[in-house]
Protein backbone atom coordinates (compact mmCIF):
# COMPACT_ATOMS: atom_id res chain seq x y z
CA UNK A 1 0.00 0.00 0.00
CA UNK A 2 3.28 2.49 0.64
CA UNK A 3 4.49 1.86 -2.37
CA UNK A 4 0.95 3.29 -3.75
CA UNK A 5 1.15 6.41 -2.06
CA UNK A 6 2.70 7.59 1.66
CA UNK A 7 -0.61 9.42 2.12
CA UNK A 8 -3.35 6.70 0.93
CA UNK A 9 -7.20 7.53 1.44
CA UNK A 10 -9.78 5.84 3.50
CA UNK A 11 -10.72 3.42 0.98
CA UNK A 12 -7.75 2.41 0.29
CA UNK A 13 -7.11 1.18 4.01
CA UNK A 14 -10.81 -0.11 3.89
CA UNK A 15 -9.78 -2.52 0.94
CA UNK A 16 -6.23 -3.74 2.43
CA UNK A 17 -8.16 -4.41 5.78
CA UNK A 18 -11.07 -6.74 4.29
CA UNK A 19 -8.26 -8.13 1.76
CA UNK A 20 -6.16 -8.94 4.57
CA UNK A 21 -9.67 -10.87 7.20
CA UNK A 22 -10.82 -12.37 3.57
CA UNK A 23 -7.40 -13.94 2.89
CA UNK A 24 -6.90 -14.80 6.48
CA UNK A 25 -9.75 -15.56 8.25
CA UNK A 26 -8.18 -16.61 12.05
CA UNK A 27 -7.68 -12.48 11.83
CA UNK A 28 -11.47 -11.46 11.69
CA UNK A 29 -12.44 -9.41 15.14
CA UNK A 30 -15.59 -10.97 16.93
CA UNK A 31 -16.28 -8.17 18.69
CA UNK A 32 -16.40 -6.04 15.36
CA UNK A 33 -19.11 -5.48 13.18
CA UNK A 34 -17.74 -5.77 9.85
CA UNK A 35 -14.36 -7.75 11.28
CA UNK A 36 -11.81 -5.65 10.04
CA UNK A 37 -12.02 -2.30 11.77
CA UNK A 38 -9.41 -2.85 14.11
CA UNK A 39 -7.11 -3.68 11.25
CA UNK A 40 -8.50 -0.59 9.48
CA UNK A 41 -6.99 1.80 12.74
CA UNK A 42 -3.84 -0.69 12.77
CA UNK A 43 -3.22 0.03 9.13
CA UNK A 44 -3.10 3.86 9.33
CA UNK A 45 -0.92 4.02 12.63
CA UNK A 46 1.48 1.75 10.63
CA UNK A 47 1.58 4.06 7.43
CA UNK A 48 1.89 7.18 9.52
CA UNK A 49 5.46 5.48 11.17
CA UNK A 50 6.81 4.78 7.94
CA UNK A 51 5.88 8.19 6.88
CA UNK A 52 8.13 9.59 10.12
CA UNK A 53 10.88 7.13 8.77
CA UNK A 54 10.23 8.42 5.55
CA UNK A 55 10.59 11.57 6.23
CA UNK A 56 13.48 11.10 8.55
CA UNK A 57 15.40 9.69 5.27
CA UNK A 58 15.05 12.23 3.26
CA UNK A 59 11.88 11.51 1.54
CA UNK A 60 10.75 14.54 -0.90
CA UNK A 61 6.63 13.78 -0.82
CA UNK A 62 6.87 13.27 3.00
CA UNK A 63 9.22 16.36 3.99
CA UNK A 64 7.12 18.96 2.40
CA UNK A 65 4.87 18.39 4.81
CA UNK A 66 7.51 18.64 7.93
CA UNK A 67 6.50 21.08 10.38
CA UNK A 68 9.33 23.57 10.90
CA UNK A 69 10.13 26.13 13.59
CA UNK A 70 7.02 27.97 15.14
CA UNK A 71 4.67 26.34 12.35
CA UNK A 72 5.60 23.15 14.26
CA UNK A 73 2.55 23.66 16.71
CA UNK A 74 -1.08 22.78 15.30
CA UNK A 75 -2.39 20.26 12.55
CA UNK A 76 -0.56 20.22 9.36
CA UNK A 77 -1.94 19.37 6.22
CA UNK A 78 -2.08 16.30 4.64
CA UNK A 79 -0.01 15.11 1.25
CA UNK A 80 -1.12 17.48 -1.80
CA UNK A 81 -2.54 16.36 -5.06
CA UNK A 82 -1.93 16.71 -8.35
CA UNK A 83 -3.15 20.87 -8.74
CA UNK A 84 -2.93 21.86 -5.05
CA UNK A 85 -0.14 24.44 -4.17
CA UNK A 86 2.37 22.02 -2.40
CA UNK A 87 2.28 19.32 -4.91
CA UNK A 88 5.51 17.58 -5.74
CA UNK A 89 5.96 15.77 -8.26
CA UNK A 90 8.84 13.23 -8.95
CA UNK A 91 11.84 13.60 -11.42
CA UNK A 92 11.21 12.62 -15.09
CA UNK A 93 13.03 8.73 -15.31
CA UNK A 94 16.37 9.39 -16.70
CA UNK A 95 16.99 12.97 -15.75
CA UNK A 96 19.45 13.52 -13.03
CA UNK A 97 19.37 16.81 -11.10
CA UNK A 98 22.35 17.46 -13.14
CA UNK A 99 20.28 17.20 -16.06
CA UNK A 100 17.43 19.40 -15.23
CA UNK A 101 19.64 22.17 -14.07
CA UNK A 102 21.48 22.15 -17.37
CA UNK A 103 18.12 22.22 -18.73
CA UNK A 104 17.02 25.10 -16.76
CA UNK A 105 20.27 27.07 -17.82
CA UNK A 106 18.93 26.69 -21.63
CA UNK A 107 15.80 27.83 -20.77
CA UNK A 108 17.70 31.02 -19.08
CA UNK A 109 19.58 31.00 -22.46
CA UNK A 110 16.56 30.81 -24.80
CA UNK A 111 14.91 33.57 -23.59
CA UNK A 112 17.76 35.88 -23.71
CA UNK A 113 17.43 35.35 -27.57
CA UNK A 114 15.54 38.12 -29.53
CA UNK A 115 13.62 35.14 -31.58
CA UNK A 116 12.25 32.80 -29.57
CA UNK A 117 11.52 28.89 -30.39
CA UNK A 118 8.30 28.60 -28.26
CA UNK A 119 8.53 24.77 -28.64
CA UNK A 120 12.00 24.39 -27.26
CA UNK A 121 11.14 26.61 -24.33
CA UNK A 122 7.48 24.37 -23.70
CA UNK A 123 9.46 21.08 -23.92
CA UNK A 124 12.35 22.01 -21.21
CA UNK A 125 9.31 23.63 -18.70
CA UNK A 126 7.80 20.74 -18.67
CA UNK A 127 11.43 18.42 -18.17
CA UNK A 128 12.14 20.59 -15.38
CA UNK A 129 8.36 21.05 -13.53
CA UNK A 130 9.60 18.70 -10.90
CA UNK A 131 12.31 20.70 -10.13
CA UNK A 132 11.16 24.01 -9.95
CA UNK A 133 8.23 22.82 -8.11
CA UNK A 134 10.77 21.36 -5.27
CA UNK A 135 12.20 25.16 -5.54
CA UNK A 136 9.23 26.96 -5.23
CA UNK A 137 7.69 24.45 -2.53
CA UNK A 138 10.79 24.00 -0.42
CA UNK A 139 12.84 26.99 -0.60
CA UNK A 140 10.24 29.32 -0.49
CA UNK A 141 12.55 31.71 -2.44
CA UNK A 142 11.57 35.31 -3.41
CA UNK A 143 9.60 36.39 -6.42
CA UNK A 144 12.74 37.75 -7.89
CA UNK A 145 14.77 34.89 -7.71
CA UNK A 146 12.07 33.07 -9.00
CA UNK A 147 12.20 35.05 -11.97
CA UNK A 148 16.03 35.40 -12.46
CA UNK A 149 15.79 31.20 -12.42
CA UNK A 150 12.92 30.37 -14.43
CA UNK A 151 12.16 33.85 -16.71
CA UNK A 152 10.23 31.42 -19.17
CA UNK A 153 7.61 31.47 -15.91
CA UNK A 154 6.57 34.68 -16.58
CA UNK A 155 6.01 35.26 -20.04
CA UNK A 156 2.68 35.19 -21.43
CA UNK A 157 2.83 31.94 -23.36
CA UNK A 158 3.89 29.89 -20.98
CA UNK A 159 1.37 31.28 -18.39
CA UNK A 160 -1.42 30.08 -20.42
CA UNK A 161 0.39 26.78 -20.86
CA UNK A 162 1.06 25.89 -17.33
CA UNK A 163 -2.66 26.26 -16.18
CA UNK A 164 -4.27 23.40 -18.51
CA UNK A 165 -3.30 20.63 -21.18
CA UNK A 166 -5.16 22.78 -23.60
CA UNK A 167 -4.29 26.08 -25.40
CA UNK A 168 -5.95 28.53 -22.98
CA UNK A 169 -4.86 31.52 -25.38
CA UNK A 170 -6.99 30.23 -28.18
CA UNK A 171 -9.30 29.13 -25.82
CA UNK A 172 -9.86 32.29 -24.18
CA UNK A 173 -9.93 34.54 -28.08
CA UNK A 174 -12.48 32.18 -29.52
CA UNK A 175 -14.36 33.11 -25.97
CA UNK A 176 -14.01 36.53 -27.09
CA UNK A 177 -15.15 36.58 -30.82
CA UNK A 178 -18.34 34.37 -29.13
CA UNK A 179 -19.01 37.64 -27.16
CA UNK A 180 -18.98 40.23 -29.55
CA UNK A 181 -21.29 37.93 -31.83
Amino acid sequence: MSKISPYPERQHYENVAKALVEKHPSLKEPGSGKGWYGWFHSLKFKLGNYRQKLSAAGCPEVRVNKRIGEDAKGSRVKKSKKGEVHYCPDPPEGLSAEDMEGKRKMIEVEMLKKDLDHQQIEELMSATFSKRRKEIVGDQPLIGDVMTRWPAMFCERQTFLSHSSTDLMTWYQDCLKCTKL
